[in-house]
């Protein structure tokens, strides 16, 4: 902590003596590079006959150049209301030509309060000022408000007024020289006419650099585009395979619909067949010659018993046995034909099966080319619109 407060001490005191010796030994500014002489904190230190100075009330003003080689000046005013009972803060944007500024003097539209998040009003021109760099380490200052700026701090027209301001910080320096004071020429070792040419060529490179961050962002845009587009192309690739595989579970249930209507049919048809033309056929060619056979062979025994011989009534027996049989061919003969009737079903499944299995197979390769033919998705690499 005390060291800390000893360097604070320090940096204090070598500013208050490094601003003596700005205001006792001031250094012309050099035309180049005027614009570093605004760069920097000013105030004013004189203290008037009573003991009273501006000292706590500034400025901080930054230089910068666009890329169309304009010098833009922005200055930063830290002063108070005239009642002194609140802090006032303007900003002030212009452009410098030579060694003198023209500026318009902003006031917010509305205060924000401390460390709380509201929607940014915005700002309003109040005023103009008019900055000349007397040298690297004094400017001065004149300012205008406009009489119907309405400012929201209780100042008017009639606080129009100027000031010269001496530097608080140093000037900024490359290579142990000050920026300010030295010419360009000096750091680069050109002439102003060779400065003058560099200087264009800055300019318009800087514009190619313009138009090259546009085209970028459009090609970015363009990119991006694509990417969407091929996101697409990859969701209706997925749908197309979902699709597929709907397909191939199609394919799998009509293959057991098949098995199960052939066996249904094979099944049906055979044993159908088989039952009814054998079972019917055999009962009833049995039951009627049985029947018959033992009507007429017990009315045959009881009248060969009676009249007959025992060799008659054998022939009798047999003759009755040789009708039944005649009477029970038209069964075997009904069986038979079911039979070739369950035989001729059962190929004809057999062929329809082939034929199916076939159609599967065909069906199978078909979709092993469409699977073999699917793109794999890259990663997709997001890039941002940079300048």
């Amino acid at each position: 902590m005390r060291s800390l407060y000893t360097r604070a001490l320090g940096t204090a005191f070598t500013l208050l003596i490094s601003t003596q010796l700005y205001a006792q030994n001031p250094l012309p500014a050099s035309v180049d590079n005027a614009g570093y002489g605004f760069a920097g904190s000013f105030y004013k230190p004189e203290v008037d006959s009573q003991g009273r100075t501006l000292s706590g009330q500034g400025f901080n003003i930054e230089y910068f150049k666009s890329s169309d080689g304009t010098n833009n000046v922005g200055i930063y005013w830290y002063t108070y209301n005239p009642a002194g009972t609140e802090k006032v803060w303007f900003v002030a944007l212009g452009t410098m030509t030579g060694y003198e500024a023209n500026l318009t003097i902003y006031e917010a539209n509305a205060y924000m309060r401390f460390n709380e998040p509201q929607v940014n009003a915005g700002n309003r021109a109040v005023g103009t000022m008019d900055a000349l760099l007397v040298d690297c380490h004094t400017i001065d200052l004149s300012w205008t408000f406009n009489p119907d700026a309405n400012l929201l701090n209780g100042i008017n027209s009639l606080d129009s007024g100027q000031m010269t301001v001496r530097r608080l910080t140093p000037i900024i320096s490359l290579l142990g020289v000050d920026l300010c004071s030295t010419p360009l020429e000096t750091f680069v070792g050109v002439s102003d006419e060779e400065y003058q040419e560099l200087l264009v060529d800055y300019t318009r490179l800087g514009r190619l650099y313009d138009t090259l961050v546009i085209n970028y962002n459009g090609l970015v845009s363009d990119y991006n585009a694509c990417e969407d587009d091929l996101d697409d192309a990859y969701d209706y690739i997925d749908d197309l395979e979902d699709y597929v595989d709907d397909l191939e579970d199609e394919i799998n249930y009509l293959e057991d619909e098949i098995d199960d209507a052939y066996d249904d049919g094979y099944d049906d048809g055979y044993e159908d067949g088989y039952f009814y033309g054998y079972y019917d056929g055999y009962d009833d060619g049995y039951d009627d010659g049985y029947d018959d056979g033992s009507y007429w062979c017990d009315g045959a025994y009881g009248a060969a018993k009676k009249v007959l011989p025992k060799k008659e009534k054998k022939q009798v027996r047999m003759s009755q046995a040789t009708a039944k049989v005649k009477a029970a061919a038209p069964a075997k003969a009904a069986i038979a034909l079911q039979k070739k009737k369950a035989s001729r079903v059962q190929a004809k499944g057999k062929q329809a099966t082939v034929k199916v299995k076939a159609l599967l197979e065909k069906m199978k390769v078909q979709l092993a080319q469409i699977k073999a033919k699917r793109v794999v998705k890259p990663k997709k690499q997001p890039i941002k619109n940079q300048k």
